[in-house]
């Protein structure tokens, strides 16, 4: 089985980050696919206030590239950016729809 884990890293590392690496290790460890996608929050400081505010509602770019990694069978997601849980379910959907119809 091929299984998404998708996580956004914080500026200073942390307990969560940990605790998402280890729940990545456990489909690995049974023969799993694993296909990792993450973001970081530093990389908003690159953006202008008003691009910020933009990305905060919705992240084009967490949608592209989740978009594009739904080719799984189990997504697993801990904390997304700002503006990344939105693109990220709607990815889901998005390409669930394409598969049914």
């Amino acid at each position: 089985m091929r299984v998404l884990t998708v996580h956004t890293y914080y500026q200073q590392p942390g307990g969560e980050d940990r605790g998402f690496a280890a729940e990545a290790a456990l489909p690995r460890e049974r023969g799993h696919e694993v296909v990792d996608l993450s973001f970081r929050n530093r990389d908003l400081e690159a953006f202008a206030p008003w691009r910020q505010a933009e990305v905060t509602l919705w992240n084009r770019e967490v949608y592209r590239r989740v978009r594009e990694a739904m080719r799984v069978l189990l997504a697993h997601t801990r904390y997304q950016q700002p503006g990344g849980k939105l693109p990220f379910m709607r990815a889901g959907l998005d390409y669930n729809e394409r598969e049914i119809a």
